[in-house]
């Protein structure tokens, strides 16, 4: 974390208490997640609530304005007195969320490490874009906290961006450009029996299989 930081301009030292406090808040956040056996009960931590309520459950966020944005794009535009419910997961987390940022933004030290904390959470989904160093500096962060190592080709990295951009569009092309049709038609051909028994199906399929070929 701290190299990402420095990469970027950072002064060491500096970035160095920046980025342990980063990952001291991040370490918090685990503490309160729910254990997985508290979370296999879907009609239990299943709430429906409304939009005002979900101010109140989580006021450091400006719900209406939120969904007022990624609303945007299809025409529509939620009001603030508007009784419209919305669906979340363990609340008993979300309260505690709250708790915990609540006391982080009580003081300026705390605010700085949420806004730090925000700035790397953004960094760190994009750094498989960036150069080689911050790569570098990634895989050495991985390795620390989960063992893995990245061994991918960097070409393998972007044939994942595109298709997770233009799947459905890069499917349609590769299915156009290796299949030419035969193989829909022989397989079809393969599995074109005439009254097939109803017993031992799967052995009338073999063998018919062995015949044809």
């Amino acid at each position: 974390m701290t190299k990402v930081g420095v990469l970027l301009g950072g002064e060491e030292d500096a970035t160095t208490v920046l980025m342990k406090d980063v990952l001291d808040f991040e370490t918090k956040l685990a503490e309160i997640i729910l254990p997985e056996e508290e979370k296999m009960d879907h009609n239990k931590i299943y709430e429906k609530i409304t939009i005002a309520d979900l101010q109140e459950l989580m006021p450091f966020i400006h719900w209406t304005s939120y969904f007022d944005s990624a609303f945007k794009s299809v025409g529509r535009k939620i009001s603030s007195s508007e009784e419209r419910d919305v669906v979340i997961f363990t609340k008993e987390y979300f309260e505690k969320l709250t708790q915990l940022v609540t006391e982080y933004l009580n003081n300026s030290e705390g605010r700085k490490t949420l806004i730090n904390y925000a700035t790397w959470a953004v960094i760190r989904d994009k750094i498989h874009y960036l150069s080689k160093p911050f790569r570098d500096a990634k895989d050495v962060l991985n390795v620390a906290m989960s063992g893995s190592e990245n061994n991918g080709a960097r070409w393998g990295t972007c044939v994942s961006a595109v298709d997770s951009g233009i799947t459905f569009a890069l499917s349609a092309m590769f299915i156009r450009e290796t299949f030419k049709g035969e193989s829909k038609a022989m397989v079809q051909h393969l599995f074109l029996f005439e009254n097939p028994p109803q017993k031992n199906i799967f052995l009338y399929i073999v063998k018919n299989l062995t015949v044809k070929e």
